[in-house]
């Protein structure tokens, strides 16, 4: 597959000219001339005439954290940079599975190749489409992951993984209170890193027109995503579904609110309780629901929620119909995406729900839970 995929990457960027990585590039040039990054520019030779058609053309939408972060690479050959970025990329992906089972204790090295087979095969088409079209988001979650995985060990290292996931994406933005419902330090190391990363390291390189860059970005992109959503991409959170059901061409800004607010709720229950692994496993959940922009890609943060009820399978032996069960809910979950109709909201809340009662039971039944005995709060 990554032979495969290397193939699809070279000629996704440089024969079809769709690769996602050059606004990447684009932010980072921005930065280094000076201009605003968030103005589209050519970057020769992903979008350069005649590539440079509304289908083709990938700006720059990210905190300007990507822009000087990607610096390195946009000094690269172009060919150079894609095959470094790719090469990157498998090694997160490495390091997110290995982190996975690290958090949900699966020290056994059978059950371990097993789920990571599983996990593999379960989103192998997500995992395809970040890597070939040279996306970030498996970079996010390992940030993500980092946070949690050092929530309890080092706050500042925590801090940082999460502000740093912030500051690549903002819409993780999402999961500031439960962090701070768990630990309240670590969310306020997460807003210093957001600070330092997106705004005193720009500051830094470009000076005070970071502040014009980012009105123009909040103006131009941010504002309109959190009112209308993007129709270019299939818009299926949870506020576009119940929307359009209402006949709504896309939902107000008080509807993605209360959505945010009550499927927030259901995280931070099992963050009180102490079920930390399966809270976060839920709050990540809260980017695809919630979000504005989606595409196939974006569901790799469903990850943990899967790995969750794999390892609790593995550890539990797990009947036939359980595993064709979440077979059946991963393909129903991608296939909406791909078809761009809202059984994919359907199939998330399911697994939403899935998770939650599944942490619910475990706070009551420790021995059911033992493999995250310690990430349980002193109090349940």
């Amino acid at each position: 597959m990554i032979g495969f995929d290397g193939y699809q990457t070279w000629r996704i960027a440089f024969v079809k000219h769709e690769a996602d990585f050059p606004a990447y590039l684009a932010g980072a040039h921005g930065l280094l001339n000076c201009t605003n990054p968030y103005i589209p520019i050519a970057i020769f030779p992903y979008n350069t005439p005649p590539f440079d058609t509304p289908d083709t053309y990938r700006p720059f939408i990210y905190p300007l954290f990507v822009a000087w972060l990607w610096i390195p690479l946009a000094l690269l050959p172009p060919l150079a940079a894609s095959l470094a970025w790719y090469l990157l990329s498998i090694a997160i992906l490495i390091k997110v599975l290995q982190l996975l089972a690290k958090l949900l204790r699966l020290s056994d090295e059978r059950q371990r190749l097993l789920f990571y087979g599983s996990l593999l095969i379960l989103f192998v088409s997500v995992i395809q489409a970040d890597l070939m079209y040279g996306q970030m988001n498996l970079f996010v979650l390992l940030l993500l992951l980092l946070g949690v995985e050092y929530m309890e060990k080092n706050p500042i290292m925590s801090g940082f993984g999460f502000g740093a996931a912030i500051s690549a994406k903002f819409m993780p933005i999402v999961l500031l209170p439960v962090i701070m419902l768990r630990n309240f330090r670590v969310s306020i190391i997460t807003v210093i890193s957001i600070l330092i990363l997106a705004v005193a390291v720009p500051f830094f390189i470009a000076g005070p027109k970071i502040f014009e860059y980012y009105h123009y970005w909040f103006s131009s992109t941010i504002s309109g995503e959190i009112t209308q959503g993007d129709h270019g991409f299939a818009s299926f959170d949870l506020a576009s579904v119940l929307a359009q059901s209402f006949g709504m061409a896309y939902p107000t800004t008080a509807m993605r609110a209360i959505c945010w607010l009550i499927l927030l709720a259901f995280p931070l229950i099992l963050i009180k309780k102490g079920n930390i692994i399966v809270g976060f496993c839920l709050a990540f959940m809260l980017l695809p629901l919630t979000a504005s922009r989606s595409e196939p890609a974006h569901l790799i943060i469903l990850m943990p929620a899967i790995s969750l009820l794999l390892a609790h399978m593995l550890k539990n032996g797990a009947r036939l119909w359980m595993w064709f069960g979440l077979l059946a809910l991963q393909l129903t979950i991608l296939w909406g995406f791909n078809k761009a109709i809202p059984f994919d909201t359907i199939a998330m809340l399911v697994l939403f729900g899935i998770v939650f009662v599944f942490g619910i039971r475990t706070v009551r039944d420790s021995s059911a839970y033992l493999l995250l005995s310690k990430y349980r709060a002193s109090s349940s």
